[in-house]
């Protein structure tokens, strides 16, 4: 549980620091929307969400960064079999009602 909580707080200090816009789609990533942004927060236990911004100029460090965490705990089960931690990523500018 500690690496996880420590990942988490990994990413969300890189996500202060760059964000990027739609320049990628990445198997295991759920792209969120206001539509579906509630129900991934009921549906998933760990959710660990890249809110990102076109308007950003740091472009594909972060993909890079995301599409890597997330394939490294693609495969990663809890003793119940269900996946450990579960990545998405919303858009700023079509979602930003929600922050």
């Amino acid at each position: 549980m500690k690496t996880l909580t420590t990942l988490f707080i990994l990413v969300l200090t890189l996500l202060g620091l760059f964000s990027v816009g739609h320049s990628f789609s990445i198997k295991g990533i759920v792209i969120l929307e206001s539509s579906n942004f509630d129900k991934a927060l009921e549906s998933f236990e760990n959710l660990v969400v890249y809110f990102s911004s076109t308007e950003c100029g740091h472009c594909g460090e972060l993909d890079l960064a995301y599409a890597v965490l997330e394939e490294k705990y693609r495969n990663k089960t809890g003793q119940d079999g269900t996946p450990l931690v579960h990545f998405a990523k919303i858009f700023y500018e079509e979602n930003n009602q929600l922050f």
